[in-house]
């Protein structure tokens, strides 16, 4: 009722797209998405990306725990299984990031852990990032908000970003833009995260333009205007 005669805009970012159809097919409604592969099943939609939580910016920088103790941690956030898709071993590789994780540290033992974290309150979420050296996001072949998270807080950030992604995100930022983070996939998972808990100026280099790209790319600067212009374009579906 709170939304009857007004234009809707609806932003998709999760993954339960085809259990939303009804109401992403209802006439007149705005589709927006950050996730090129859903403009496959819904070409309706319109590419958006956009920016954090302000939160973030309130969110004071701190080096990672491993500036005291030596210990290079690990994190990966996975989404916590759904209660109707209980066959799926969570989310965003997580098999692939325990396979990964148990190798590395049977070789460099209590030099480096592997965290896992979810159900959590997102303040807390945001604090153990910043404890933390490394954040695995997914090997899907698109970026999210772990990944963005990480980067805003100056952390390294590991994923797999596919040419059909770069292509796009390329289109809408620009041909020019370097994306800063680490890209791989399921073979070259373990190579990638050992490469990153050994060098720490690598680690450095990386977070560094990880935030910076994250101001630029998703400052109100680039995610209001284009909002304005789809809010005025789902007013004109009306």
């Amino acid at each position: 009722p709170f939304v009857e005669g007004k234009a809707v805009v609806h932003l998709y970012i999760g993954y339960r797209v085809h259990s939303m159809s009804p109401e992403l097919r209802r006439p007149g409604r705005q589709i927006l998405t950050p996730l090129p592969h859903i403009m496959r099943m819904y070409p309706q939609a319109d590419f958006y990306a956009g920016f954090p939580p302000a939160t973030l910016d309130q969110v004071e920088l701190e080096p990672p725990r491993s500036s005291s103790d030596g210990i290079v941690r690990v994190l990966q956030t996975p989404s916590l299984p759904h209660q109707h898709l209980r066959r799926y071993y969570y989310h965003k590789d997580t098999e692939a990031y325990l396979a990964a994780a148990r190798a590395l540290k049977a070789r460099h033992q209590d030099k480096v852990e592997f965290w896992q974290v979810g159900g959590r309150p997102h303040s807390e979420i945001l604090k153990i990032r910043q404890q933390t050296d490394i954040t695995f996001n997914q090997l899907r072949g698109y970026h999210g908000l772990s990944g963005d998270e990480a980067m805003y807080l100056c952390r390294p950030m590991v994923q797999a970003f596919d040419q059909f992604n770069r292509n796009r995100h390329r289109e809408y930022w620009g041909m020019e833009v370097a994306f800063p983070w680490r890209s791989t996939d399921l073979a070259g998972l373990e190579t990638c995260l050992e490469e990153l808990i050994l060098n720490p100026e690598l680690r450095a280099d990386l977070g560094r333009s990880g935030r910076a790209f994250m101001l630029e790319y998703f400052s109100p600067r680039m995610g209001i205007v284009p909002l304005i212009y789809y809010c005025y374009k789902a007013m004109k579906k009306r």
